[in-house]
């Protein structure tokens, strides 16, 4: 079932989202200055690493990603 939920999920996000205005340069700068960027959400894994991938960000970009379905509360 949760396949199938994420399948629509991806079917939706497809061209729907995208990043904030200059989102991208600024990835770029902290990544050129060697600083580590993490992302936290409350979403599963699945859906973040999608959601990035959606706005053209590499998840690899990232030295931590946390999700809602890795952590107990």
């Amino acid at each position: 079932k949760k396949k199938q939920v994420y399948e629509i999920y991806f079917g939706l996000i497809a061209g729907l989202l995208t990043a904030f205005p200059g989102v991208h340069d600024l990835l770029g700068q902290l990544r050129d200055k060697k600083i580590s960027l993490a992302v936290a959400s409350s979403a599963d894994r699945i859906k973040i690493e999608a959601n990035l991938k959606a706005i053209k960000v590499d998840p690899a970009w990232f030295h931590a990603i946390v999700a809602g379905d890795e952590v107990p509360q």
